[in-house]
C-alpha cells in the first residue's frame, strides 16, 4: 500500500515512513475515542428570542476540549464552536463553561434569534472515530403570552390525575408562564423553562405529585 500525502503550502510531499507515523497517531487517537459516552441532558429547550440558551454535554471520561455542531437543513452538521477546559476562545455568539469535576462542558448561546432554532450536537474528533452526543433541540420563537389551566381533582381518579396534568403540561410547553388552579383556592404560576420538575403539589391542596 502507497501513502501519499502532499503539503500545497510548502509544494512538498511526503511518502513511506512518514505514512506509517501518521497511521499509527491516528490509531492512537481513534483508540482513546473509543468508549467514551457523551450525554446531552436536555432533548429540547424552548426559549423566547432575546434569552440565553445553555446546552449541557457530560463526558464519561476527562476531556480538555468538546466540539459543538448544528445540524443543517439538508441533515448535516456544521461546526460552530469548541468547548476548551481551561480557555474559552472569544465569540459573538457562542461561549462556554466547564466543569471539570463533572466532565460538563455547557455550550452558552447569547441572545438567541428564531435562526438560532435547530438541533446542536457536541461531540469528538469526528475525523477520526465520529462520537457525538444525541443533541438537543432548541426553539426559539416570539414572546410567549401566559397560559392557564384549570384542574379539578375531585372530579377524576388518582391515576387520571397523572396523565390529565401530564397532557395539559405537554399542551401549554410553549408558553412562557404557566397559570395552575384546582378551583379550591390554589393557584400558582411557574416559568415553563422549569416545567419538568415543577409540579409537586399535596393532598391538602387537591393537588398530585409527579
Amino acid at each position: 500500500m502507497t501513502c501519499y500525502i502532499e503539503y500545497i503550502a510548502k509544494g512538498e510531499s511526503l511518502t513511506s515512513d512518514y505514512c506509517v507515523h501518521v497511521f499509527v497517531f491516528l490509531f492512537l487517537v481513534t483508540a482513546s475515542q473509543e468508549g467514551i459516552s457523551i450525554q446531552q441532558s436536555l432533548a429540547q429547550i424552548f426559549l423566547a428570542s432575546g434569552k440565553t440558551a445553555e446546552i449541557h454535554c457530560k463526558l464519561s471520561t476527562r476531556r480538555q476540549y468538546v466540539f459543538w455542531y448544528k445540524e443543517l437543513q439538508n441533515g448535516s452538521l456544521h461546526w460552530i464552536y469548541q468547548s476548551y477546559e481551561f480557555a474559552t476562545p472569544p465569540h459573538e455568539k457562542y461561549s462556554s463553561k466547564v466543569n471539570s469535576q463533572t466532565n460538563t462542558f455547557t455550550l452558552i448561546i447569547s441572545n438567541v434569534q428564531r435562526n438560532d432554532s435547530g438541533v446542536y450536537y457536541c461531540g469528538l474528533a469526528v475525523y477520526v472515530h465520529p462520537n457525538f452526543g444525541t443533541g438537543t433541540r432548541l426553539i426559539v420563537t416570539g414572546e410567549f403570552p401566559v397560559g392557564n389551566i384549570f384542574y379539578w381533582t375531585n372530579s377524576v381518579g388518582e391515576r387520571n390525575k397523572s396523565q390529565l396534568l401530564r397532557a395539559l403540561l405537554q399542551a401549554c410547553v410553549a408558553l412562557q408562564l404557566v397559570s395552575f388552579t384546582n378551583g379550591s383556592g390554589f393557584n400558582k404560576r411557574y416559568d415553563s423553562t422549569h416545567l419538568a420538575s415543577l409540579i409537586s403539589w399535596d393532598q391538602h391542596s387537591h393537588g398530585i405529585k409527579l
